[in-house]
């Protein structure tokens, strides 16, 4: 009977490791929501408890991301289409290690990760706008400026802006 449990023991901690070895393998691809989500979710709980243990911490985001996303995909992996089970089948988790891959909580912001920045939604919105006022500036230079006006200089310097179907 020993040996039958020290048999399985070793097969739940191998099965673990090799889950957690896949998932550390691909610490980089859960989408990036979800680890922006964790990362959100750690800032909040270390300013919210200063004092708190980071390994506490790590345990709540962890049993968070775990029983709402990874959960249901062991649980049912044919439900979600990962694989096809056979009833009676399931995975085992050692939880303990399972919260290290929350150590990758410490993603880059939105803004980092997308190359925002604060004037981002300025220029964007208002592309057309500054590319009008450029336009129609050129067209009235002499009219608005003089020959030695720094306005006329920066424009010329600027030149004329070519469109991507003009290029």
């Amino acid at each position: 009977m020993r040996n039958r449990l020290q048999e399985a023991i070793e097969i739940v901690k191998n099965s673990a490791d090799e889950f957690m070895d896949a998932i550390f393998s691909n610490v980089n691809n859960p989408a990036y929501g979800l680890r922006y989500m964790a990362y959100k979710l750690k800032e909040f709980l270390e300013n919210k408890f200063p004092s708190g243990d980071r390994e506490d911490i790590s345990k709540v985001i962890g049993n968070l991301v775990y029983y709402r996303f990874l959960n249901p995909a062991i649980a049912t992996p044919d439900a979600f289409e990962i694989v096809e089970l056979e009833a009676g089948e399931s995975l085992e988790n050692d939880y303990g290690r399972f919260m290290e891959f929350f150590q990758s909580a410490d993603v880059c912001t939105a803004e980092e990760k997308f190359g925002i920045t604060e004037y981002s939604d300025i220029v964007v919105l208002s592309r057309m706008v500054i590319i009008s006022t450029h336009e129609l500036l050129l067209a009235h230079l002499n009219a608005i400026t003089e020959d030695n006006d720094p306005l006329r200089e920066v424009l010329k310097e600027l030149g004329i802006y070519e469109t991507s179907w003009e290029i």
